[in-house]
């Protein structure tokens, strides 16, 4: 926050414009929906190979649910990408990194 202020206090100060985006990743590797991420890797041209292991991963994900012992049926995952994975944080940065060049435009 003080950083925020020094810079508000120093575009006063030059009249220079100031931009100010916040942005919140909060739970943000649950919103990476799996179309998006695979047109980020194809909009990168990643190998073809590289692009349908990812695919493999993702598109056809599903989960259960275990209540007292009672598991539902599967249901299909559209979006996140998968805790833990050594992998996740570098398929974020790639949905993010997309983000960041129109914002730095």
């Amino acid at each position: 926050m003080a950083t925020l202020r020094g810079s508000i206090a120093q575009t006063e100060l030059t009249r220079v414009k100031l931009f100010v985006l916040s942005l919140d990743f909060q739970e943000a590797f649950d919103r990476i929906f799996h179309q998006y991420l695979f047109n980020i890797l194809r909009s990168y041209r990643f190998n073809n190979c590289f692009e349908e292991r990812i695919k493999s991963i993702y598109e056809e994900a599903a989960s259960s649910i275990q209540i007292n012992g009672h598991v539902s049926g599967p249901f299909p995952i559209h979006s996140s990408v998968r805790q833990g994975s050594p992998m996740s944080m570098l398929l974020f940065a790639l949905c993010v990194d997309l983000l960041l060049r129109i914002l730095d435009q």
